[in-house]
């Protein structure tokens, strides 16, 4: 599929124009662990003007990990026709150093170019850790690359990575949650209080990936009787 020039102007914006600080996006991470895994969840909060892109650094201590595994949300994020997407430049996950993952990604929709992302939770990717230690699993989340990359740009051009990360970008951007799996609470411990945790969230729909304690990617009744046997 051939990229027209409007394209290519919206994806120069995105790589190129200037940084300022605005509000208008929050970044987090949510992870469960077993014995033997850790996955984490990366999701953005879209308030303000929609999205055309992201970019996210997932840091992890390499001693205690094995080389991650990463799937990116091309639902919400692509290139060109949706039912048809051409591949996005530069935008395979980055795991070539140990101890991080470089994920970027963004929306150009040919017949909408700025239509862009926007909505709570909305989910940027998935990494998958193979244990190698008995370690407390952590990470931290910062931008995904440097300057002159732009990272988190709104479909006016508007770049908030200054926002997220300081003014030499330096910081990180959003909070890592990491419990152990059937740990719905998250209060550090697998007690009848997860079941009922569990059994509540069953009635919302919401619910952080910890809760999921058979990891079928639902919650239902099953989980609570997961939790039981974690017990």
């Amino acid at each position: 599929m051939k990229i027209s020039n409007k394209a290519l102007f919206f994806l120069s914006m995105i790589l190129l124009f200037p940084a300022y600080a605005s509000a208008g996006v929050s970044v987090y991470a949510e992870g469960a662990y077993t014995d033997e895994n850790l996955v984490v969840y990366i999701y953005a909060d879209i308030s303000d003007d929609p999205l055309l892109s992201y970019g996210v650094k997932l840091v992890y201590p390499p001693a205690d990990f094995g080389s991650p595994v990463v799937v990116k949300n091309t639902t919400a994020w692509y290139f060109g026709d949706p039912d048809n997407p051409y591949p996005a430049p530069n935008a395979e996950p980055d795991v070539s150093t140990a101890g991080e993952v470089i994920i970027v990604g963004g929306k150009l929709d040919s017949t909408d170019p700025l239509e862009g992302v926007s909505g709570d939770r909305v989910f940027l990717a998935k990494v998958t850790f193979t244990r190698l230690t008995n370690n407390a699993p952590g990470a931290e989340l910062y931008l995904g690359k440097g300057t002159p990359y732009a990272n988190f740009v709104q479909v006016d051009g508007t770049n908030l990575d200054t926002t997220l990360a300081g003014q030499d970008k330096s910081e990180p951007i959003g909070q890592v949650t990491i419990f152990k799996l059937g740990d719905a609470n998250g209060d550090g411990y697998i007690t009848s209080s997860d079941m009922f945790t569990v059994r509540g969230t069953i009635l919302t729909g919401l619910y952080k990936c910890y809760m999921d304690c058979n990891q079928d990617g639902y919650i239902t009744s099953s989980d609570m009787f997961c939790i039981k046997g974690k017990i």
